[in-house]
């Protein structure tokens, strides 16, 4: 019994000092009405701007969750808030612009990390 509380504390106690995973973090809000002077073409340059920005600091904050380092969770929530924006924008102009989907998220946390030790 106690061989599987200890690996199940160190667990609790590693997962509530690493920062979330990149796609556990949740898009700010940002106004739409920022972009609602934008042509699609605009847009579209605006969101591929945008992504690659979510691209490296996704990169950067899956990073810091394996390994440690800096944390850019507001950075990325921000982007991901901009990009949700654009997309709002761009739906209601009925632009044809291309936005990569988001995976689903996975369950992540201390309790999820307990029921894969148990």
């Amino acid at each position: 019994m106690r061989t599987k509380i200890a690996p199940a504390i160190a667990a609790a106690a590693l997962a509530a000092c690493t920062p979330p995973a990149a796609i556990d973090i949740d898009p700010s809000y940002v106004s739409p009405v920022f972009y609602q002077n934008h042509t699609c073409q605009q847009l579209e340059q605006e969101a591929a701007t945008v992504s690659a920005g979510v691209a490296q600091l996704s990169a950067s904050q899956d990073n810091a969750t394996l390994f440690g380092g800096g944390n850019t969770t507001v950075e990325l929530a921000s982007l991901k808030g901009q990009l949700v924006a654009i997309q709002q924008v761009s739906t209601q102009k009925n632009c044809s612009i291309q936005f990569p989907q988001t995976p689903a998220k996975q369950p992540s946390g201390i309790f999820h990390s307990l029921k894969q030790i148990f």
